[in-house]
């Protein structure tokens, strides 16, 4: 068998409690580009194709969903044309969900009373500010000598894109 032998690794524990007697479901999530390495898993090699579900890049309607509904169930109300701005902005990239997710907590955090203002979302520059906002947020609370092994780690992750786009890599 030329799958990988079991070590302890946190795989190992996903596929351990995923076999178990308990009252447990597990949800694994794994990006497409990192499946190859379900299949060299001994368990999970023959968990997952079973109850395997594609989720695609969301629609506009999808999206507009994920923050509307969740909001009316947390008895908030978004401005008029805040759902619209968020969905456009954050289009059709397969990162979306994040992106929106980052960008409600925040004008959660930010909301008048019971709603969640297109004002707030304007003023804090929408949605890719949101992100770079709790990124530096998590960045400037570290150690100095954290930040400057941050610093290092999270540049071998990029690369330079055309113009002034950023890749990602994986490290090395």
């Amino acid at each position: 068998d030329k799958r990988k032998a079991q070590d302890g690794s946190p795989i190992d524990t996903v596929a351990e409690v995923a076999t178990g007697a308990g009252r447990l479901t597990v949800v694994l999530v794994c990006r497409s580009d990192h499946a190859g390495a379900l299949a060299e898993h001994a368990v999970l090699s023959r968990l997952v194709p079973a109850a395997t579900v594609l989720v695609g890049t969301p629609t506009a309607a999808e999206l507009r969903r994920a923050v509307e509904q969740p909001a009316a169930r947390a008895g908030l109300v978004p401005d008029v044309g805040l759902a619209d701005a968020l969905v456009d902005d954050a289009g059709a990239e397969p990162g979306a969900l994040p992106l929106l997710s980052t960008c409600l907590r925040e004008l959660y955090e930010q909301r008048s009373g019971r709603t969640l203002t297109r004002a707030s979302y304007a003023a804090t520059g929408g949605l890719r500010a949101a992100v770079a906002r709790v990124a530096e947020r998590a960045y400037t609370s570290l150690p100095e000598p954290d930040q400057q092994a941050a610093r290092v780690l999270l540049l071998r992750l990029a690369g330079a894109g055309s113009g002034d786009a950023v890749t990602r890599r994986q490290a090395p």
